[in-house]
């Protein structure tokens, strides 16, 4: 990536540190340079809380993790989020003695209570997680000590995984006249990616809002085209995408259950304990939840812990995309067998749910024929 932007930026690539003077005044190097437009892309570093700042050199994060030349025998994953859970799982099985903590009680960023049980209890036979309760570090001679609650280790290192903190410290955001949320950040429209009324624009993680790759670069483009087009233009976001690359994988698709009214939906499930094609491979385990609107029929949204789960949530997402019903997903080809099937189940569940208030004249073969386990 340094290689490739310095090949497009050429001659006018300035390394340095920059400082906001004004929405169309940039300090770098002592020099100040004018502009008609602004985009901020400074990108985010891995968040390490202040009281461990004493003995960092046993502290492992994204930035350093891939870079160490072997491996501690005994680490604590200190945030069970998307990065600490893919790392857990795989030091786990490559023989590293894993143990995880998790202030939050949910995990992988899950909302639903009962895909965040299933995920507990399905990640969790492969190392220790403990949720609920901040975990508290104290550093020995050659170790660190981990509480958290009433469990306590002793590791050799620990992996900070509590998300990300923006690039926007001594950027001059002040000079831009507006006000600053708690964080530091300025408001911005995700649509635009502009900040205020302002010639300045906002794209990837700097915003602290999306921090995935495919967000981050569609918000680039966004920024790219508005800073050098002739007028500011609102892009359609994609529907929100967001996958764990565990064993089984974990995914959210759309609005998670915590955005719905529980009133306005039905919750259609897919037991991946009873799955064939994950039965068949021997990885029949896992939950998918979709969420139906129950005055059209419409998906709104998922989450799921499953095998091949990368792959359900794409079709979930287009469905969401393209406004479809849960009828229409259902004259979708099935074919088997494949672990898209279970998807069928869960629609197969929402139709029936939803057969009092949305009824069809006749059913297609793919709408009706249900899928059941090979014995």
């Amino acid at each position: 990536m340094i290689e490739a932007t310095r090949k497009l930026a050429g001659d006018h690539l300035i390394e340095g540190s920059a400082r906001l003077l004004s929405p169309n005044l940039v300090l770098v190097n002592d020099e100040e340079i004018a502009c008609s437009s602004i985009i901020l892309a400074t990108g985010s570093r891995p968040t390490i809380p202040e009281a461990w700042r004493g003995f960092t050199d046993r502290i492992l994060t994204t930035d350093t993790f891939f870079e160490q030349q072997d491996l501690p025998r005994r680490i604590a994953i200190v945030g069970l989020g998307i990065i600490g859970l893919e790392l857990g799982q795989a030091l786990s099985r490559l023989g590293v003695e894993v143990t995880g903590f998790g202030r939050n009680p949910h995990i992988c960023g899950i909302r639903d209570p009962e895909i965040n049980q299933v995920a507990l209890e399905t990640l969790g036979r492969e190392f220790p997680l403990y949720v609920g309760d901040e975990a508290k570090m104290t550093p020995r001679e050659n170790s660190l000590r981990i509480r958290n609650g009433f469990h306590e280790i002793e590791v050799d290192a620990v992996i900070a995984a509590l998300g990300v903190t923006p690039n926007m410290d001594n950027l001059g955001l002040e000079n831009l006249g507006i006000d600053l949320d708690a964080r530091g950040l300025p408001p911005y429209n995700p649509y635009t990616t502009q900040i205020g009324n302002l010639p300045v624009f906002i794209a990837g993680d700097a915003n602290g809002c999306l921090p995935i790759l495919h967000e981050a670069q569609d918000e680039g483009f966004i920024a790219g085209r508005n800073t050098t087009g002739t007028k500011v233009q609102k892009y359609r976001r994609r529907t929100g995408l967001k996958i764990v690359f565990t064993d089984p994988q974990v995914a959210a698709i759309g609005r998670t259950l915590d955005k719905l009214e529980a009133a306005d939906i039905i919750v259609a499930r897919s037991d991946y304990s009873e799955q064939s094609r994950a039965i068949a491979e021997g990885r029949n385990s896992g939950l998918l939840h979709l969420y139906v609107d129950k005055t059209d029929a419409r998906i709104l949204g998922g989450e799921m812990i499953a095998p091949e789960a990368e792959h359900l949530a794409q079709l979930v997402a287009l469905a969401i995309h393209r406004e479809m019903t849960v009828h229409d997903m259902l004259t979708m080809p099935f074919y088997h067998p494949t672990v898209e099937e279970g998807l069928r189940t869960a629609l197969r569940d929402a139709a029936q749910q939803l057969a009092h208030i949305h009824t069809m004249e006749e059913l297609t073969l793919c709408e009706s024929c249900p899928e059941l386990p090979l014995c």
